[in-house]
């Protein structure tokens, strides 16, 4: 058997910070792995959904209504009658989160919807939309500056089906 040596200094310190690290990945993946109850969405009306990381209070407002599925929006097909989003608004503390036009465009028939905290800095709206073979998931992912991405995935095949991003045109004009 070995002679007993005490713990060299290095190992030493090496513990906090493991422990450290062990606690910063715990907390990581905690804030990814959020899934919020979903909320049933009317046909027609406005709805708010909030969530909170670190003192920021997040928002995401819908406004739907009620069309005929022949109507100019663009429908998911799978009913007699249309739900499309007519509005949609981000929020992030005090900031207005800027959303394209085209993001909103081919939004309807939202069954359910969440809110939750991606990583530290980032959140995702998750809209269910349409029903049967018609059905999507669309995952909005923002952060306070802006909208980063739009994946909608076909919910019978669980493929994606669509991906968006949106970059960063802030500093294009200066």
């Amino acid at each position: 058997m070995p002679p007993h040596r005490p713990p060299s200094h290095n190992r030493l310190l090496a513990l906090p910070a493991c422990a450290l690290l062990a606690l910063l990945g715990a907390s990581s993946a905690r804030a990814e792995s959020q899934t919020p109850t979903p909320t049933e969405i009317p046909t027609t009306g406005a709805i708010t959904l909030k969530t909170t990381l670190a003192d920021t209070k997040v928002t995401a407002t819908l406004v739907t209504a009620t069309t005929p599925s022949h109507s100019v929006h663009l429908c998911s097909g799978g009913r007699t009658t249309c739900s499309p989003v007519e509005k949609l608004s981000l929020t992030v503390g005090p900031t207005t989160v800027y959303i394209p036009d085209s993001l909103v465009a081919t939004l309807s028939d939202v069954n359910t919807a969440s809110l939750a905290a991606y990583g530290w800095t980032q959140f995702v709206l998750t809209l269910n939309c349409g029903d049967a073979a018609a059905a999507t998931q669309v995952r909005i992912r923002f952060d306070k500056n802006r909208v980063l991405e739009r994946e909608v995935t076909a919910s019978e095949a669980g493929m994606v089906s669509e991906r968006t991003t949106y970059e960063d045109l802030s500093g294009a004009f200066n």
